[in-house]
């Protein structure tokens, strides 16, 4: 059985979950101050529907 190279640091674990944020969000029209937010809130709940949620609202 071929071990795992698994991520054990948790800062490095939240840091490489929050780029696969980035990644998996495509394009968007936040600031900086706002993607944080909004990848937090994905993380936090693992729903990526919150980028078009937060996205509407921000634009009515």
């Amino acid at each position: 059985m071929k071990m795992q190279n698994y991520i054990k640091i948790p800062m490095d674990i939240e840091k490489r979950s929050f780029e696969i944020i980035g990644e998996e969000m495509g394009p968007h029209n936040f600031n900086d101050r706002e993607l944080s937010i909004v990848k937090r809130v994905i993380h936090t709940t693992a729903d990526f529907d919150y980028k078009n949620i937060i996205y509407k609202r921000r634009c009515h």
